[in-house]
Formats: structure tokens, sequence, C-alpha cells
């Protein structure tokens, strides 16, 4: 009798997304991410994001979206946050 040899392999896959930057986006710096990061308003981020608005709103109010504001008091949404958010949502759904 032969000797039977097992073999494992593990794969990693990862996922390159390619993001259309609206002009109105911000880079700034992002006290929870801790680095230089975009911006975008409320209307972008919903562009972006496959959930309803105010799914969005529930993700800022837990503190899962990370936002902020321009002087003149416009919200702003941390695209970093809201990507991780995006990959996070979309393969829970699986």
């Amino acid at each position: 009798m032969g000797i039977m040899r097992k073999t494992r392999i593990a794969v990693k896959i990862q996922h390159e997304w390619s993001i259309r930057l609206p002009a109105s986006s911000l880079e700034s710096w992002c006290d929870y991410c801790r680095c230089q990061v975009r911006f975008v308003g409320p209307d972008e981020a919903a562009s972006l994001a496959p959930v309803p608005t105010h799914i969005l709103r529930l993700w800022v109010d837990q503190g899962i979206l990370h936002s902020g504001e321009t002087p003149a008091g416009v919200p702003l949404l941390c695209l970093s946050s809201l990507v991780k958010q995006i990959y996070n949502y979309a393969h829970k759904e699986r």
C-alpha cells in the first residue's frame, strides 16, 4: 500500500474597489482612523453605499461611521470608515 499525502491550500482573497470621488470630497485628519482620509458629504455617502440613508444615520449615531463637519457646519463622513462598513455589511448579508 502506498503513502497517501494530504495537502491543504489556503487562499487569501483581497478585494480592490475603485471609487470615483466627488469633486466636493475633502481630505482631512480623522481622529478615529488617526490618519489623513477623504471625507464626503451625506449625499455622496448615500450614493456610494448600498444601504438606505437611515442606515447611514444609524451607523453615525452608533459611532461606526466617523463623522465631522466643516468650519461652516456642513456634515462630513469619513470615507475610510464608510468603505469598511460597506464591506462588513455586504459580507454579513451572505
